[in-house]
C-alpha cells in the first residue's frame, strides 16, 4: 500500500524535511492511487524545502511561470543560484492580476504595469534574470526544447491553462529534470479560504499521459508538487 510506503520513510529520510507522519497517512489517502506517485514520494512541510528534494548542479537554467511580486522567485534566485532564471508572466499585458500568499491567504490584487515595474527594480539589474513578457502558451513554446533544468509553474490555474504549461514546460525540460509547481491541492490546517483550482487534474492527466510520477509534495496552505521528469 502506498501509506504503508510512506510510513516507511521515515526511517530513510532526514525527518527534518518530512512532515509528521500523520500528515504522510493523510496526504497519501488523497493522492490518486493510479500510478502517479513515485514508490519513494515524500511529503515535506512547505515549498521552502523544495532545495532539499529537488538537487540541481552548479548554475542551473530555471524558468518560473507566474512570478507576481517576485517572492519565489527570489527564493529560486538565492537557492539555485542560477546562470539563467526565466521569468514568464503577462506583466503589462495583464490589467490586473491577483495573489493570495504561499497559503492561498492574504489576497492581493495588482496592475500588471505595477507588477512589471517591481520586478524591474527587483531584477531588472541582474544579468542572470530574462523576462519573458506575454502569456505562456506563446512566450514559453519560443524556448528551445530540453534546455531548463527546473520549471516551476504558478501561472493559470484552470485545467485547460496549467495543463497547456505542463505539456509546453515537458518539451522544454531536460531529462530528469523537474516540472514543480503551485495550487496542486488545499491544506485546509493553514489555507483559510475554499479554493478550487484545476491544478491538480491537470497535473494528474499529465503524469498519466506522459508516464510521469509525482516525486514530492509540500504542504503550504496551497500544495506544491514536484516532478522528476523522465523521457
Amino acid at each position: 500500500m502506498l501509506i504503508d510506503r510512506l510510513s516507511n520513510l521515515l526511517s530513510r529520510y532526514n525527518p527534518a524535511r518530512l512532515a509528521p507522519a500523520v500528515l504522510i497517512n493523510e496526504w497519501a489517502r488523497r493522492l490518486p492511487e493510479k500510478g502517479i506517485a513515485s514508490k519513494e514520494l515524500m511529503i515535506c512541510n512547505g515549498r521552502h524545502r523544495l532545495h532539499e528534494v529537488i538537487s540541481l548542479g552548479g548554475f542551473p537554467v530555471i524558468g518560473e511561470i507566474g512570478v507576481f511580486k517576485g517572492d519565489f522567485a527570489q527564493f529560486l534566485k538565492s537557492r539555485y543560484r542560477p546562470s539563467q532564471l526565466h521569468l514568464f508572466d503577462l506583466f503589462r499585458q495583464a490589467q490586473l492580476m491577483g495573489s493570495g500568499d504561499v497559503d492561498g491567504n492574504n489576497c492581493e490584487s495588482c496592475s500588471g504595469e505595477f507588477l512589471f515595474e517591481n520586478a524591474m527594480r527587483m531584477f531588472g539589474s541582474d544579468p542572470s534574470i530574462v523576462f519573458h513578457e506575454g502569456d505562456s502558451k506563446v512566450t514559453l513554446a519560443e524556448m528551445p526544447d530540453d534546455y531548463f533544468d527546473l520549471i516551476y509553474i504558478d501561472g493559470d490555474h484552470s485545467y485547460k491553462g496549467c495543463l497547456s504549461d505542463l505539456t509546453t514546460s515537458f518539451r522544454k525540460i531536460k531529462n530528469q529534470g523537474w516540472i514543480a509547481g503551485h495550487d496542486f491541492a488545499v491544506n485546509y490546517k493553514k489555507c483559510r479560504h475554499r479554493w478550487h483550482f484545476g491544478v491538480r487534474d491537470a497535473v494528474t492527466d499529465f503524469c498519466r499521459d506522459n508516464n510521469q510520477k509525482i516525486s514530492a509534495l509540500f504542504l503550504d496552505g496551497c500544495v506544491s508538487y514536484a516532478i522528476r521528469i523522465q523521457k
